[in-house]
């Protein structure tokens, strides 16, 4: 996964949460979870991205 994907997963994740009521709290709670983890993984990715950019301008 690279950060387009990511980010891509997280804008349809709005769309879905924006464009569907929610019957019950669950799955409320599912996506709210599933939206962390997908911010999470949006920051470790920009972080090894960084490192890398980093890296290359150290040499």
């Amino acid at each position: 996964m690279d950060i387009r994907d990511i980010l891509l997963s997280m804008f349809s994740g709005i769309w879905y949460f924006n464009n569907t009521s929610f019957k019950n709290l669950f799955d409320k709670s599912v996506a709210t979870f599933i939206f962390a983890l997908l911010t999470y993984a949006l920051i470790i990715e920009f972080q090894k991205q960084w490192n890398r950019l980093m890296h290359k301008r150290v040499k």
